[in-house]
């Protein structure tokens, strides 16, 4: 096959450390992603009660 030497495993190290960090990135653009839909929708799910009380609170005109 190849002769296994420092250079081959540094070359192999190198790939898999890019390949870890790859991954990492990853998972921290998902993890970042999911966590601002959730509080956009804690956002939205909080203005809705905050319109719904102030439209029970607010006397009609009659």
């Amino acid at each position: 096959m190849f002769d296994f030497n420092l250079q081959t495993a540094v070359f192999f190290g190198t790939v898999a450390l890019g390949a870890l960090l790859f991954g990492l990135g990853v998972l921290a653009f998902l993890g970042t992603t999911l966590m601002v839909g959730a509080f956009k929708g804690i956002h939205q799910t909080a203005e809705a009660a905050q319109e719904r009380l102030r439209r029970e609170r607010s006397p009609i005109p009659g």
